[in-house]
């Protein structure tokens, strides 16, 4: 595994740490993931600042949200592999393959055990290395803001009120169902079901944006 993700541990006892998840025992990768969270925003800040020098705090902001999104960091542990590594509570390994949170929070608490048996300037090479087409290929472009803050803009731009956002918890499907409520009165109504609440929501402002789309033809 130390050859997949590019850095060889002086104290492996960081690396194991690291690939146990909550559910599988008390002593677990949780401090390391709040620890590496704040690692990876300063790495991917700095990346950006370096990399669009002319571009304005608003853009740099919404790539960095793309680059540490769940999404991308899980797409990121899949390339080197993390999911064979993980030691998850037997309960757990069911919604293994529909949690994107267990391999994103994963890399977090990665960058955070390597960060402890190294030091800031080996983490941000190796961040570099796992996000170097990522980097490559993002633009400052309006296109990166994600559908909640689209929403939220066309809808204050046209002096009307915020969307409201109604979520439930369906236990047995351990999914999210969430209502996105806009327009004058909240009168439209989308949906947006997902394992995990925040991506259920964008899904429901999307619905929103495309109901908005489809009216102004």
């Amino acid at each position: 595994m130390q050859n997949i993700i590019g850095y060889s541990f002086n104290n492996r006892s960081f690396l194991k740490l690291s690939l146990i998840h909550k559910s599988y025992s008390n002593i677990n990768n949780e401090k390391l993931e709040f620890l590496g969270d704040s690692i990876l925003g300063l790495s991917i800040s700095n990346a950006l600042f370096s990399l669009f020098p002319f571009t304005n705090e608003g853009n740099l902001s919404r790539m960095k949200s793309v680059l540490i999104q769940k999404s991308t960091l899980s797409s990121i542990a899949r390339n080197i592999g993390l999911q064979k590594f993980l030691y998850l509570g037997r309960n757990e390994v069911f919604f293994f393959g529909r949690r994107e949170s267990f391999l994103s929070n994963s890399i977090e608490a990665l960058i955070g055990s390597i960060y402890l048996d190294s030091d800031i300037e080996s983490v941000e090479r190796i961040i570099l290395l796992w996000y170097k087409n990522y980097l490559y290929n993002i633009k400052p472009s309006e296109k990166n803001k994600d559908s909640k803050s689209r929403l939220q803009e066309y809808l204050q731009k046209h002096y009307l009120k915020p969307p409201k956002y109604i979520s439930y918890f369906i236990p047995d499907k351990y999914e999210f169902y969430i209502e996105c409520k806009f327009g004058k009165g909240k009168s439209m109504i989308t949906t947006g079901i997902s394992y995990n609440k925040k991506n259920a929501e964008q899904i429901s402002a999307y619905g929103a944006l495309k109901i908005i789309k489809a009216l102004k033809k």
